[in-house]
């Protein structure tokens, strides 16, 4: 067995998982935040309306939890250990970019607060996403 260079890139399959988080996770969590006020999550002009903010909000949480997958997978951490990794760095990120709003009373109520578990709950959906498209050979 060649042992690993520390310095190497990550392998193809932590890429894939990247792209995944940064495409898909912000969409997926404007639907939940649809859903969670009520909304139809399944009608197109809603989901249509709620893509830019989608991904205006959701953009830097994808992002920092993609690059910690990378690491993760660069690093040969578990699977358990990795996804926990990635969730925090999601949840960490959407409250980032809220509570500086919410501490200046810019936001009001407990809504915005649902940020953080509704970017570990979109990150989560990706990342399941993610290992079902690879289970199936192509």
């Amino acid at each position: 067995m060649v042992p690993r260079d520390r310095d190497a890139a990550p392998p193809p399959q932590s890429a894939s998982a990247f792209w995944f988080l940064l495409l898909l996770g912000p969409p997926i969590a404007g639907v939940l935040v649809l859903w969670l006020l009520g909304a139809n999550p399944l009608n197109l002009a809603v989901v249509a309306a709620a893509l830019l903010p989608s991904y205006g909000l959701g953009l830097a949480p994808a992002l920092l939890a993609g690059l910690v997958d990378r690491w993760c997978a660069g690093r040969g951490l578990g699977l358990t250990i990795r996804l926990a990794a990635v969730l925090l760095a999601a949840a960490a990120a959407a409250m980032g970019l809220v509570i500086p709003l919410f501490s200046q009373g810019l936001v009001q109520g407990w809504y915005p607060l649902l940020v953080g578990p509704v970017a570990a709950a979109a990150t989560l959906l990706v990342m399941l996403l993610h290992a079902a498209s690879r289970a199936f050979p192509r």
